[in-house]
């Protein structure tokens, strides 16, 4: 059966983690949107959105350096123009403050109540490659303009 009301998202949330251990535990932010919070320590808010009617999973992958900004602004938009190979996971902004989001939608099927718990573990799983491929691009160092030496002298 499809989600038809916020009651029955709540009890396919309570379904998929006890399914799933590792969900760690939902708690109800208002009628439309919960807080998972996952054993391993990060969360996922999951909001429901009526236009089209979907689940939408959001977690925040961090703040990166302005130095570092342009590079994974430019991998995430790489990343999003790939999204027939991506299903619907793709990268935005928090505009409000800066941190770099992992995002998915799920619409309501006769599957999704079963689906939900392997959603949520792929989002997570997906969270931490992020998390790593943005730690590398933390420690990398800038490239130097090619051409030009630390000088600014042609080379």
């Amino acid at each position: 059966m499809p989600w038809l009301t916020p009651h029955d998202i709540e009890v396919a949330f309570n379904e998929a983690t006890n399914a799933e251990p590792e969900l760690g535990t939902v708690t109800s932010l208002d009628n439309s949107s919960w807080l998972i919070e996952l054993a391993s320590g990060d969360d996922i808010l999951a909001e429901w959105v009526t236009s089209p009617p979907r689940l939408v999973f959001t977690t925040a992958l961090g703040r990166l350096e302005p130095e570092h900004e342009l590079l994974a602004y430019k991998l995430a938009l790489t990343y999003n123009a790939q999204g027939h190979h991506n299903g619907t996971l793709r990268l935005g902004r928090d505009h409000e403050d800066g941190d770099l989001l992992l995002m998915a939608d799920m619409y309501p099927t006769d599957s999704a109540v079963s689906g939900l718990a392997q959603e949520l573990m792929r989002l997570e799983a997906s969270r931490v490659l992020w998390e790593a491929a943005l730690q590398g691009i933390r420690h990398s160092e800038p490239d130097e303009p090619s051409g030009i030496d630390a000088a600014g002298l042609r080379i």
